[in-house]
């Protein structure tokens, strides 16, 4: 079991079990010949697979984890199934906050699409992740004026 947060980590498996605190089925589209029910999570979101495929091959992308009980958590998760979306059932969240829970059947997909607030907010991301650099108006408009100098100077010679 492995417990993946960067985002484009993704799962596959026969079934996949969804929590989230927001719900957004996605209309069924056809992906090379295949028909296909997306559904977007978000705030909190989990994905995790409750049956594995039988046979490795079966995943759609090289890099998605598909041992029982992989995992990925974040902030957005995007997915599909191969089976129409059931209705997801309202359970208990953490804390006041409600949550719902459903399971995907039939090949499924889920990938990371942002990561959880806490997580970006953590100390160990923020010692990694450089500072933005603040600027003034005047010191972005010079800037401005030098590249278009430049970009014409080169037109006209």
């Amino acid at each position: 079991m492995a417990i993946a947060i960067a985002i484009c980590s993704a799962i596959e498996g026969e079934q996949i079990a969804l929590k989230t605190r927001q719900f957004f089925p996605g209309r069924p589209a056809m992906v090379r010949g295949v028909k296909r029910w997306n559904f977007s999570l978000g705030i909190n979101s989990s994905a995790w697979i409750v049956k594995p495929y039988a046979k490795p091959d079966e995943a759609t992308y090289a890099t998605s984890m598909l041992a029982m009980d992989d995992k990925v958590q974040g902030g957005g998760i995007d997915g599909w199934t191969r089976k129409p979306l059931g209705t997801p059932k309202k359970i208990k969240g953490s804390g006041a906050h409600s949550a719902y829970a459903l399971t995907v059947y039939g090949g499924c997909y889920a990938h990371i699409e942002s990561a959880e607030r806490a997580h970006l907010n953590s100390p160990e991301i923020a010692k990694k992740v450089a500072p933005i650099e603040q600027k003034t108006w005047e010191e972005v408009e010079a800037e401005i004026n030098a590249v278009t100098a430049i970009s014409t100077r080169g037109a006209k010679g």
